[in-house]
């Protein structure tokens, strides 16, 4: 102790019970001591765990946290390997940091519900947590940061709650056994491969809060078999969709104003496509391979109406399938009113 603060520990130590005084551990404290098997850190004055403070202890198998604990520091449990078991997150914790359970293959539940005021997880914080089962996110977080659950291949479901802002890059990147996600109705943004390669994701079903998806978000999600996108949708990365040859219907949001390179590429079901006028850009390629669609478009082929033709990729359509320009669509965009056939009016076939 220096104070009220543990800042090391004699070697061959197995167990740890704070006394009542402690305030914090300091950082690296108990750094690579690979004996420790159990952590009681259950005390109403420990506030802080500092950065590594249990960085690669190798046998510790249990930590009981105290209520008031507010912050778990970047590193702290970084690959303690057989950490299985905590109990529960305390009241008072508002974040955890960077790698802080950097491949805990141990770990088979994560449980903040009684974390009252938790508002982030960081960078790598759960990273190659193979064990993971079921995970907790409570009701007040923000933000998940890039890579948080990367690989956590065990986790099956998961319900992000509405209070959740941001989904981070990878953060749920190869958990290969997520089957489901049910989306809070708070989300503005899904980062980067997000959900890329969460081969067994069935379904995607986005709120209205959405406003931007980022590149290969859900790319190569091959077991989807049906994509609902919220009212307010303004952006699609390039690759956001990519692969996901089971879907057989398409409906964008009317809010939609840009759609990237290979957003959806391989659809090979698809069978209509709507896209309105009002949409600013869609890329390269975007629709490469969707082998069975028939485009309707209420914007006028390019270079024929300089007024109102779009300025999307020459290739968007590099598929060359029929498009059926010049549509009356529905007000929601869901369907096509009317079409004006002029000479124009069909490109690729009739």
């Amino acid at each position: 102790y220096v104070g009220n603060w543990i800042v090391g520990a004699t070697s061959g130590i197995t167990e740890l019970n704070v006394d009542p005084k402690t305030v914090g551990l300091a950082d690296f404290a108990f750094y690579g001591h690979l004996r420790l098997s159990s952590a009681n850190l259950a005390t109403p004055n420990l506030k802080y765990i500092g950065t590594g403070a249990f960085y690669e202890c190798a046998s510790l198998t249990s930590v009981q946290f105290g209520l008031n604990l507010s912050a778990i520091q970047d590193y702290t449990f970084y690959n303690c390997v057989k950490l299985s078991m905590i109990n529960g997150f305390p009241r008072g914790l508002k974040t955890v940091g960077r790698s802080a359970f950097y491949n805990c293959v141990s770990l088979l539940e994560v449980d903040f519900g009684r974390a009252d005021a938790f508002e982030s997880i960081g960078q790598y914080a759960f990273y190659g947590c193979s064990g993971i089962e079921t995970v907790n996110l409570g009701n007040t977080v923000k933000t998940l940061s890039n890579y948080a659950f990367y690989n956590c291949e065990a986790l099956k479901e998961i319900t992000l709650p509405d209070s959740l802002q941001a989904i981070g890059s990878r953060a749920f990147y190869k958990n290969k056994a997520l089957e489901s996600v049910t989306f809070g109705n708070g989300l503005l943004s899904i980062g980067q491969y997000a959900f890329s390669g969460c081969e067994a994701l069935k379904g995607i079903n986005l709120p209205d809060s959405l406003l931007y998806i980022d590149n290969s978000a859900f790319y190569k999600c091959t077991a989807v078999e049906s994509v609902q996108f919220g009212s307010n949708l303004q952006y699609i990365g390039s690759y956001a969709f990519y692969g996901l040859s089971g879907v057989t219907s398409l409906q964008l949001p009317t809010a939609l104003e840009y759609v990237g390179a290979y957003a959806f590429k391989g659809w090979n079901g698809l069978q209509s496509i709507l896209l309105s006028g009002e949409i600013d850009y869609v890329g390269e390629h975007a629709f490469y391979g969707c082998k069975q669609a028939t485009i309707y478009t209420s914007a006028a082929m390019p270079e024929t109406d300089t007024e109102n033709s779009v300025l999307w990729n020459d290739k968007f359509n590099s598929s060359h399938r029929p498009v059926v320009w010049g549509c009356t669509l529905s007000e929601d965009k869901t369907y096509v009113e009317s079409v004006t056939v002029t000479k124009t009016t069909f490109e690729n076939g009739t």
